[in-house]
């Protein structure tokens, strides 16, 4: 008996056909992303459609089956045309019908998904495991992997990069085309780059994102990879290339109808294009329906984003992004082809077996829960899962069905789809698979993990579900890999792994939608030292059998299991013609690991004896680079003025020829000395982080030299006597007798003890001449000094916080707001803030170098080397007549601090975007332009100076320390400027205006002296509609402006700027203001030119260009940042190095030496965080406004002493031999 189908949600009446009788139906088109899929039949292909609803319909079919069975005649094919059945097909039948009688009539056979069961069209739910750059591996619910291709997501974003690959084929063919544009197209060119060029998948997804997708195709085992070959992590990608998914909405949406959207209801949609507060969304639905997502955040156009209902209007359906959260079920019932994945439902319980639940839907349609779905702490709880009670799902997936297959599944399989769901947490309130504390699963336990698992439950032909101990999160062993002998069943009850039992497993993957560890029991596999290429220990030496030999590398075999590679280069220490010769296949000898490259899943060693045995560290990565480091290197070739070496892995240094040798050697002579493939041995002399430029010496590795590098020789506070080498900047290079050992001694100490001018003292000063009465300051290890002074440092004086110690000024720096003073009988070294100096900061001022001070120690750190100090007379004499005379308190933390407070500070820097004011030595406020007046400053930077005293009234106080100030004497005083300019001005008024902010909409201006503001819309600021007016206009500009609408309850306010509205009169006006603007601006510039005229001295003259050199760099950091976040918190302090004494307040200059320097480090990390500013108008944690040479260094290779002086810091970088 055949039945004629019906596809679910598709109930309009259908117009009849005529069927040609001896004709071939000619079938339309299909498109190649459909035709892959199974075809549904029609409702009553030979007649016409039906006006009943699903559950009449559903009522009708079921009586058929009754009055069908009832007779016994009907509907039976004529005996003329009956075959005689063979035994073995009766046997088979009678099977089939004693299987059928067991099954209860009141429930669906719960059934585990797998590849062969898997159909091209079913809409299926899971989550992104990984995401590469043509597809994305998908993770769908039992353990079953997918892919996406990068043109399988949506038809918007496959046109996008269609259209990218048309234009650089354009590209390419006008190459020779010379094209001239302005600075002005360029920049609007890198603005719409971004949105032009078509985003890359893991710009728009994100692992552990859930997704809705469809099955395009399912192929056998063992088929061929496309993509993802060579690469760490293929363990994924081999198995997903079974099942190809589209998330294509018209497909994945495909039976949904304007009936079926109600509220609550999960969408997939792909973003169209950007509206003015949201996006438009493709949902894919045929009935013209057109979707809204109004949302603030930035989406790229292409991508695909699961979206839930939120209203219905007729054809327009407005959405919100699904988010994690205990969803709302979808009430309204939609068809049954439009319960599709991700849907949130509560599901009716119609039976309860071991393998799963049987659920009813909305009392129409069947669904099952397999037993990986149904929550953990309900699996044993008969009572929760009863029939008749209800829980909370989400559909997981919706499959077709063919006839036979609905016939064999149950006898209530009418629908023609097979729907599975999901009650566990994860999956119902859509957050990412995670392990206990939100640490993503594929973190918390990566591939290679070996665990103690518990055995749970078994399946007798599938394989062991397990738990491990102290971990919420279950396991599963397929039977393929729980030995590795050849296993048919397995026991629950009997046998090595029945339930109970424990064993040591290893992680093999990862199943994200099931929250499941793929795992191993298998011998071989636990055996394993590595499971993947990253986890291989570079520089380890490895014991290796050769399987192949060929002139262009040598193929290994470590451990039996990890295959490696070597290269030419590293045959051999000595060049081998025929490699052959020496190394045979099946050959045993040690390696050694010189790199690592999981992206190709490589694994690269070296031959060489003289780095296998060599005990140097192999340097790999730029994390183990350090100035100082002695290591072995591999010459690769010869440069015209140097040589370039390999160090390990894929990192390169460069050798000069000034440092390959200690004689003078031509390039000839040091090309045969080191020929390519030769070992030597370097000293790191150079790093530059940012860059990954190495710069090495093979002569600073040679013993003589790494002798005089030995500090070891003398300790701190040791008496020694050393030799005048040199000079460096104000910094005399000593030699240590008899060590041998580097020393410096600063200028400023040497002209102090022989109490003569520096210069003299540099004049007098002859070579070798011998200096005694000296002691140890400190010992830099990593850079081979140690610092000397001539005050011998009691290290068994101690300094306490809330002591008093007599100090003497030894750096003083105005623009930075601090001195550096020394503890006299200490080796402690403090900083002295310039809000610590006096009680009224009206009066604070920095003490002078050499001047000697009381001060009282505030905060220690650095083992006691380093301090805080203050010379208030409130905390150096505390008594309530002198806290009654304090003017500004002191301000230690915000805590101190409260919204509406009048303050006064210290202005710290003054940036092209506002003024930064220095509350106390670690709080820090920012002021913006439109804080620091009432009315209209054109250049408010003249009105500030570093160390200017200001008062402001605190505005907000951010929970990170950051702190928002306003200047305006309005706010002090309690008033707000020009209460009535709302009401004074009228509409068709012409005012004098200036430009307050631009958008691509229009520009902002406030009239003059008012707070009163509003917008030019870009259509009011020319008589030309087809002009770009917007780009004639800057922050700051003055115009005039007529008033075109006026609401002061409101305070809104509409301007306009077409010439059109101003006749001559009002045009001169603003001609004769730009000429007084343009007089003024002249006027300065000339005043400025006189007075830097009157400093004449070379020291003034580099401390004016260094200046400039600072402002330049402040300028174009702040533009730079201009569009960024005002709140960033995340920039690490900067060091504030400082010259004469030895004071390293970093204390970390002994670790991480960047070059062969004497660095005086100000430390800020272990003191409180610093709420300031780096540049331009955002927050960082900075001490102070940086240089423009931080990071200046002279790139000569053959300079060994360049020293670079940064006079707006007071800072000297000394680099010596």
């Amino acid at each position: 008996m055949k039945r004629s189908r019906s596809i679910a949600g598709h109930d309009d009446p259908q117009p009849k056909r005529k069927a040609p009788s001896h004709t071939k139906r000619e079938e339309a088109p299909v498109a190649p992303h459909i035709a892959a899929r199974p075809q549904m039949m029609t409702s009553f292909p030979r007649g016409g459609g039906t006006g009943l609803t699903p559950v009449e319909y559903r009522q009708s079919v079921l009586e058929g089956r009754q009055e069908s069975a009832a007779s016994d005649d009907l509907f039976q094919e004529s005996s003329q045309r009956k075959r005689v059945k063979t035994k073995s097909t009766t046997q088979k039948k009678n099977r089939k019908t004693e299987a059928k009688t067991d099954v209860p009539k009141d429930r669906v056979r719960v059934e585990l998904l797998n590849y062969k069961r898997l159909l091209p069209g079913t809409k299926v739910f899971g989550t992104i495991l990984a995401i590469h750059p043509l597809a994305l591996v998908v993770s769908i619910c039992d353990q079953l992997l997918a892919h996406v291709p990068v043109t399988s997501v949506s038809k918007r974003l496959t046109d996008r990069l269609q259209s990218a690959l048309d234009e650089e084929e354009k590209d390419e063919e006008s190459d020779g085309e010379d094209i001239h544009e302005t600075e002005e197209d360029e920049e609007e060119e890198g603005e719409d780059r971004d949105d032009s060029s078509p985003p890359e998948l893991h710009e728009i997804f994100s692992v552990g994102q859930w997704v809705r997708a469809s099955v395009e195709s399912v192929t056998a085992a063992g088929s061929k990879r496309q993509w993802g070959m060579g690469r760490e992590g293929g363990e994924y990608e081999r198995e997903s290339q079974r099942v190809q998914l589209t998330m294509e909405p018209t497909i994945v949406n495909e039976g949904i109808r304007a009936s079926d959207l109600s509220p609550g209801y999960v969408l997939s949609a792909a973003v169209q294009s950007p509206e003015d507060y949201g996006y438009t969304l493709d949902l894919g639905i045929n009935d013209d329906v057109h979707g809204f997502l109004p949302t603030k955040d930035r989406l790229r156009v292409g991508s695909v984003v699961l979206v839930e209902v939120s209203s219905v209007d007729g054809r327009a359906v407005r959405c919100q992004l699904a988010t994690s959260g205990e969803p709302a079920p979808v009430t309204t019932a939609p068809s049954q082809s439009a319960m599709l994945p991700g849907v949130p439902v509560r599901a009716l319980i119609t039976s309860h077996v071991p393998q799963g639940l049987s659920v009813k839907l909305f009392g129409m349609w069947d669904g099952t829960v397999d037993s990986f779905h149904v929550p953990r702490g309900l699996a044993h709880d008969d009572a929760a899962l009863a029939p008749g009670k209800k829980i909370m799902a989400r559909v997981l997936w919706n499959m077709p069905a063919d006839y036979e297959q609905a016939q064999e599944a149950s006898i209530d399989a009418v629908g023609a789809r097979r729907i599975g769901l999901s009650c566990v947490s994860h999956v119902v309130s859509l957050e990412t698979p995670s392990a206990a504390g939100s640490v993503p699963l594929t973190h918390a336990f990566p591939i290679g993990m070996q665990l103690r698992v518990r055995v749970q439950a078994v399946f007798r032909e599938w394989g062991l579900v397990c738990e491990v101990p102290g971990q919420d999160i279950p396991a599963f062993v397929h039977i393929s890999s729980v030995s590795d002998e050849h296993i048919d069943t397995l026991s629950a009850t009997s046998g090595p792994w029945r339930v109970g039992t424990e064993h040591e497993a290893r992680v093999t993957g990862h199943a994200l939608t099931d929250c499941l560890l793929m795992m191993s029991m298998r011998a071989s596999v636990l055996s394993k030292e590595f499971m993947r290429v990253s986890e291989v220990p570079i520089g380890q030496v490895v014991r290796v059998s050769i399987r192949k030999v060929t002139p262009k590398a040598i193929f290994v075999r470590m451990n039996g299991n990890v295959d490696g590679v070597v290269f030419p280069m590293h045959f051999s220490d000595v060049r081998l013609t025929h490699p052959e010769k020496k190394y045979k296949p099946n050959l045993e000898l040690k390696a050694r690991i010189i790199h690592t490259d999981p992206m190709r899943n490589r694994i690269v060693l070296t031959l060489k004896r003289s780095l296998i045995t060599s005990d140097l560290p192999l340097l790999a990565k730029l994390e183990d680079v350090r100035v100082g480091v002695v290591t072995n290197a591999v010459v690769l070739k010869q440069l015209p003025a140097s040589m370039l070496v390999e160090l390990g892995g894929t990192l390169r240094a460069v050798v000069p020829f000034a440092e390959a040798s200690d004689t003078a050697m031509t390039s000839e002579q040091l090309g045969e000395l080191n020929p390519t493939g030769k070992v030597v041995k370097v000293r790191i002399t150079k790093f530059e982080p940012e860059t990954g430029r190495i710069m090495a010496s093979m002569k600073q590795a040679s013993s003589v030299y790494l002798q005089r590098l030995n500090v070891d020789a003398v300790d701190v506070g040791e008496r020694v006597a050393a030799r005048f080498a040199g000079w460096q900047d104000d910094v005399a290079i000593l030699v240590l007798e008899p060590s041998g050992t580097r020393a410096l001694l600063s200028l400023h100490d040497l002209s102090r003890q022989r109490r003569v001018d520096a210069d003299k003292v540099r004049a007098s000063l002859a070579a070798n001449e011998l200096l005694s009465d000296l002691y140890v300051a400190k010992k830099n290890a990593v850079k081979g000094y140690v610092v000397l002074s001539y005050e011998s440092p009691d290290a068994s004086k101690t300094v306490e916080v809330g002591g008093r110690y007599e100090a003497r000024v030894v750096e003083t720096h105005h623009d930075k707001l601090y001195s550096l003073v020394s503890l006299l009988g200490t080796p402690c070294r403090a900083r002295l803030h310039a809000t610590e100096c006096s009680d009224s900061l009206a009066n604070a001022t920095l003490p002078d170098v050499g001047d000697q001070c009381t001060c009282i120690v505030l905060s220690v750190r650095k083992k006691r080397r380093e301090a805080d100090v203050s010379i208030r007379p409130s905390r150096l004499a505390p008594s309530d007549d002198v806290n009654a005379s304090v003017d500004d308190p002191v301000v230690d933390s915000t805590a101190q601090l409260e919204i509406g407070m009048h303050i006064r500070g210290l202005v710290k820097a003054v940036t092209n975007h506002g003024v930064y004011v220095s509350l106390g030595p670690h709080t820090d406020a920012r002021v913006m332009i439109k804080e620091l007046f009432d009315e209209y400053v054109k250049d408010f930077r003249t009105k500030f100076q570093v160390g200017q005293c200001v008062r402001g009234t605190i505005l907000q106080i951010e929970p990170n320390g950051q702190i928002e100030l306003s200047l305006k004497k309005s706010r002090l005083e309690g008033v707000k400027p020009s209460a009535g300019a709302w009401s004074k001005i009228h509409e068709g008024e012409k005012v004098k205006a200036h430009v307050r902010g631009i958008t691509e909409y229009g520009i902002f201006l406030q009239v003059d002296g008012t707070d009163v503001s509003g917008l030019c819309h870009k259509s009011e600021l020319s008589d030309n509609k087809s002009a770009n007016a917007i780009r004639a206009f800057a922050v700051g500009d003055r115009v005039k402006a007529v008033v075109l609408k006026m609401d002061a309850d409101k305070r809104r306010v509409a301007f306009g700027l077409k010439p059109s509205y101003f006749d001559d009169g009002d045009l001169d006006d603003v001609d004769e203001e730009d000429d007084e603007d343009d007089e003024d601006n002249e006027e300065d510039e000339e005043e400025g030119d006189l007075n830097s005229s009157e400093n004449i001295g070379e020291e003034d003259d580099e401390d004016e260009d260094v200046d400039e050199d600072e402002d330049e760099s402040i300028e174009e950091e702040e533009e730079e940042d201009d569009d960024e976040d005002d709140g960033d918190d995340d920039e690490e302090p900067s060091e504030i190095d400082v010259e004469a004494e030895d004071v390293d307040f970093d204390g970390d200059a002994s670790d991480d030496g960047d070059e062969d320097v004497v660095d005086y480090e100000l430390d800020t990390e272990s003191e409180k965080p610093m709420r300031s500013v780096q540049e331009g108008f955002r927050w960082g944690a900075l001490n102070d406004v940086p240089d423009d040479d931080d990071n200046g260094d002279d790139d000569d290779d053959d300079d060994d002493m360049d020293g670079a002086r940064r006079s707006s810091q007071g800072l000297e970088k000394v680099h010596v031999r």
